[in-house]
């Protein structure tokens, strides 16, 4: 019988304390994942920002804050240019930085990695919870990250299901990006054949 090979972990460095975790992802959280990689990156042809997904690394400081979000945006021509001169890394800060939940992120990502890229100056940083189709949007204003705006995708049979007054609240299945000016993404595309 063969030997089964060690599983190869990654890690991430978060405030100077390394963190490793399994690579692989479940199949709702990678189409999570690549749903909302196409959507940014089918708008962004022709256009100056570039999308990256989670196998490019971001260093917002070495050895201090090394980090692998699933999908992040770039539009500062210097770190672009660092980029496209051969860099294997993002070394700067992304514009836009999303984290699709799983159980071993859960607590990292709400808490620890939002300090991090909110200390750091990301404009727009979003976690999406693929278990309730839902998306937490913070934005950065005078160097904090407001409260977020909760969008949950919800079927037409369960907002025909809802009362008047909680209908006010679910109305909302498109979410603009804020980092561009004419970029709206729909619940129902982000989730798409997510079960």
């Amino acid at each position: 019988m063969e030997r089964l090979q060690e599983r190869e972990y990654k890690y991430e460095i978060l405030d100077g304390k390394v963190y490793y975790y399994a690579p692989s992802g479940t199949p709702n959280h990678n189409k999570t994942i690549g749903n909302l990689y196409r959507l940014i990156g089918n708008y962004l042809v022709g256009k100056t920002c570039e999308v990256y997904g989670d196998e490019m690394d971001l260093y917002l400081e070495e050895g201090i804050n090394y980090l692998q979000p699933d999908v992040k945006v770039v539009c500062n021509p210097d770190v672009l240019k660092k980029i496209r001169e051969g860099s294997k890394a993002i070394y700067g800060v992304p514009d836009f930085v999303a984290e699709v939940l799983s159980k071993s992120s859960l607590k990292k990502d709400k808490k620890l990695k939002k300090d991090i890229y909110e200390r750091y100056g990301v404009k727009e940083y979003w976690i999406i919870d693929y278990n309730f189709h839902s998306v937490e949007v913070y934005h950065l204003e005078n160097g904090k990250y407001d409260s977020p705006q909760i969008y949950v995708m919800f079927s037409e049979e369960e907002i025909n299901d809802l009362t008047e007054e909680d209908k006010k609240y679910v109305t909302e299945q498109e979410i603009k990006i804020s980092v561009f000016d004419d970029l709206t993404v729909s619940l129902t595309d982000i989730f798409d054949k997510v079960w």
